[in-house]
């Protein structure tokens, strides 16, 4: 081993030999942690954006019953999922800021704008409803209820104006986040899509060479 080698830093060794297992970021594809963080927060997230939206819809006087079911399990899905969620946001940032992000498969420009501005937005906004669900529970002057009995304190005090403001953030986000999720899914499918073609392209021209 040369003395270049023994003198890089250990942190640098680690994470070169976690990008080639595979588990970190690189410029041809997600790492496994990337995967399994964005599967698993993608299907909290819509849990709790249906949830949410069953909670919207229910706000009548006349289901006003299956209306505070409702808000209660948002209440304690989103106090379940604060903190994995959060994670989630946090590793695709570092991801990005530390330069692994991988490129998408459209070579134009605009493309790859519009892709990283819904993702960037996304995350913004699952920031902002992570933020915003529990200020708006403490500013109501009750604790986050979970399940099978388990609570976490309020420590804010009831404050009217302030509950006000922050519902019209948190249901904001929500209907913003409902437009870029229909842009995120449909980037998804444009990007198999396009990945597909250009296997069937490359495919196709190996059988076509003598």
């Amino acid at each position: 081993m040369s003395m270049q080698g023994l003198r890089e830093p250990a942190g640098h060794v680690a994470r070169d030999a976690a990008a080639r297992s595979g588990l970190l970021d690189e410029s041809q594809g997600y790492g496994l942690v990337s995967k399994v963080l964005h599967w698993v927060g993608g299907l909290m997230a819509l849990l709790l954006f249906g949830v949410g939206t069953a909670v919207w819809f229910t706000s009548g006087s006349d289901s006003s019953h299956l209306h505070h079911r409702l808000s209660a399990l948002h209440i304690a899905l989103g106090g379940l999922f604060a903190l994995p969620l959060l994670v989630r946001v946090l590793w695709r940032l570092s991801s990005f800021w530390a330069g692994r992000h991988p490129l998408p498969v459209p070579s134009q420009t605009g493309m790859r704008r519009l892709a990283w501005t819904v993702q960037f937005g996304l995350l913004t906004m699952l920031t902002v409803l992570i933020v915003s669900g529990p200020l708006l529970r403490w500013w109501s002057g009750n604790p986050i209820e979970l399940f099978g009995g388990w609570y976490i304190p309020n420590p804010l005090e009831d404050n009217k104006l302030l509950r006000v403001y922050t519902r019209a953030i948190h249901q904001r986000a929500w209907q913003i986040m409902a437009v870029l999720l229909v842009f995120h899914i449909g980037g998804a499918l444009l990007h198999r899509r396009l990945s597909w073609q250009r296997m069937r392209w490359f495919d196709f021209r190996s059988r076509c060479q003598p």
